[in-house]
C-alpha cells in the first residue's frame, strides 16, 4: 500500500467512525426528546460509540504504519472533542442563545422581556434552576430545599481538573 493509500484509508476511517457516533447520537437525542432520563442515554450512546469507534478506527487501519494508525485515533478523538464543543456552544451559549432570542423580532425586545424569555420562558433563575438540577444529576454537587453544595468528591476532582485546565490555557475569566 502508498503512503497516500495509507493516509487516504487512516483519515477515511477516522472521518467515517466520527460521522457514526455522531448520527448516532443526534438520533439517540431525536428518540428521547421529553425522557426523564434523556441525559443519561445520551451520555451512553456517545462513550460507547466513541469508544467502539476508536477500536474500530484502529482494526480498520491496520494494514497501515502504527504512528498513522495512532494518529487516525488521534484524529477521530479530536473530532468527536469538536463535537462536544460544538453542541454546548450552540445549546448553552449565552450570547448566542440572545441572538436567537431577537432573531425576527424587529423593534427589538426590552432587557427584561429578554430576561422573561430566556430559558425556554422561566428565565434567569430557571436557567440558573437547570443548570445547578444538571450537575447533581451528574453527581457534581448536592442540593437540599434553597442550598446548593457541597460539591460531591467527583465535583471536587472535576473542579479541580478544570481549574487547572483553565489556569494551563490563561481563561481567567468566565463568559
Amino acid at each position: 500500500m502508498s503512503d497516500g493509500q495509507a493516509i487516504l484509508l487512516a483519515g477515511g476511517a477516522a472521518l467515517a467512525a466520527w460521522l457514526l457516533v455522531a448520527v448516532a447520537h443526534i438520533g439517540s437525542l431525536c428518540l428521547a426528546q421529553g425522557a426523564r432520563r434523556h441525559d443519561v442515554l445520551s451520555a451512553a450512546v456517545f462513550v460507547g460509540g466513541g469508544v467502539v469507534g476508536a477500536i474500530g478506527v484502529w482494526v480498520v487501519a491496520s494494514s497501515v504504519p502504527a504512528p498513522l494508525r495512532l494518529g487516525a485515533v488521534c484524529l477521530y478523538v479530536a473530532g468527536l472533542v469538536g463535537y462536544v464543543e460544538l453542541r454546548s456552544l450552540l445549546s448553552r451559549g449565552y450570547s448566542l442563545r440572545m441572538l436567537r432570542e431577537l432573531r425576527g423580532q424587529e423593534a427589538g425586545w426590552s432587557v427584561a422581556q429578554l430576561q422573561e424569555r430566556y430559558a425556554g420562558g422561566r428565565g434567569l433563575p430557571g436557567l440558573l434552576r437547570r443548570r445547578l438540577e444538571s450537575l447533581e444529576r451528574l453527581g457534581l454537587l448536592t442540593q437540599q430545599a434553597d442550598r446548593v453544595g457541597p460539591l460531591t468528591p467527583l465535583g471536587r476532582v472535576g473542579t479541580r481538573l478544570a481549574a487547572g485546565w483553565r489556569g494551563l490555557l490563561r481563561m481567567d475569566g468566565v463568559g
